[in-house]
């Protein structure tokens, strides 16, 4: 079951251990920079635009108010 980070952190109240949150770090770090380097700027980073899965692997989600750069 997905939930969106905002969800899970201020909803649920989950209590994430170091290791998750190093693991949730790391992979928006790695997304973002991926996107940059692609030349996409997504615009609206916010945890309600970040989904998790139960093993704390993400997705980014609402691409409405990103561009490309030129």
């Amino acid at each position: 079951e997905k939930a969106t980070l905002y969800d899970l952190l201020h909803r649920r109240k989950t209590v994430l251990s170091d290791a998750d949150k190093r693991k949730i770090a790391n992979q928006l770090v790695s997304v973002y920079s991926y996107l940059h380097r692609h030349g996409i700027v997504h615009r609206d980073i916010k945890s309600h635009n970040v989904l998790v899965d139960k093993n704390y692997s993400i997705k980014i989600c609402d691409f409405g108010l990103a561009r490309h750069k030129v």
